[in-house]
C-alpha cells in the first residue's frame, strides 16, 4: 500500500477485512496530518480489524497508528520533494 509516497507493507489479510484495514490506515493517515474529514466504521468492524492487526502482529490499531506515524517521520526527513508533497 502507498502510504506517504512509498510503497508500505501492512501485513496479511483475511480479505474479509482488507478493505477495512485500508480504511483505518487511511483513517489514522488522515488523522496524523490533521487533514480530512473523521472516518467511522462499526463496532464490529472495528473488532475484526483490532484482532487481525493483533494476529499480524501490531498492537492494535495503537500498534498500527504507531508504525504510520514512523513512516510520517521518515517522510518529514526527507524534506520537501514535490512527489510526496500532495500525498
Amino acid at each position: 500500500m502507498k502510504i506517504f509516497g512509498q510503497d508500505r507493507e501492512i501485513g496479511h489479510f483475511d480479505k474479509s477485512v482488507c478493505t477495512d484495514i485500508m480504511t483505518i490506515v487511511e483513517r489514522q493517515r488522515r488523522r496524523i496530518l490533521g487533514k480530512g474529514r473523521k472516518i467511522e466504521l462499526s463496532e464490529d468492524r472495528m473488532k475484526n480489524i483490532v484482532d487481525a492487526l493483533i494476529q499480524a502482529d501490531y498492537d492494535g490499531v495503537d500498534g498500527l497508528t504507531k508504525k504510520i506515524e514512523e513512516w510520517h517521520e521518515e517522510r518529514k526527513k526527507i524534506g520537501f520533494n514535490p512527489q510526496y508533497h500532495y500525498d
